[in-house]
């Protein structure tokens, strides 16, 4: 019920969603489905659709863009190792900083994903938890 809620009545509303593969399929009701199906499902609902592949255990993550006219493009880049909370929200909140600033969106995306893969090859592990990201640069922090 809530993937149905989200997608029917959220995504409409969105200029962009930023879902892992799995929230992707959760959405899209594919449960094995690839980044390709689930946003070939999606994009009717939501104008552009950014599907993080961090959930995986291959060496390199792909983060795809999709959008509803068609086009879509890959970024790639080096899995760290360890697990992290907050690479979601990280994402998503520099992606909205970089569009309200005016910023195109393909280069918005580029510019949200390289800040967040900072920000997690940075991170602290506070406890015997996940890392959290330092979003603050390290020289503001000494």
């Amino acid at each position: 019920e809530v993937g149905y809620a989200l997608r029917e009545h959220l995504l409409p509303l969105a200029t962009i969603a930023t879902p892992n593969l799995p929230e992707a399929r959760i959405l899209a009701e594919l449960p094995e489905g690839t980044a390709d199906e689930c946003a070939e499902k999606l994009l009717p609902f939501c104008k552009n659709l950014l599907i993080t592949g961090g959930h995986g255990d291959e060496e390199e993550i792909h983060n795809r863009l999709y959008s509803r006219d068609g086009q879509s493009h890959t970024w790639t880049c080096q899995r760290l190792p360890g697990s992290y909370h907050g690479s979601g929200c990280t994402l998503a909140s520099a992606l909205a900083g970089r569009l309200a600033l005016g910023e195109q969106l393909q280069s918005a995306v580029k510019s949200a994903l390289d800040y967040t893969w900072r920000t997690l090859r940075d991170a602290e592990q506070l406890g015997k938890g996940q890392y959290v990201p330092r979003r603050l640069p390290l020289d503001f922090c000494s």
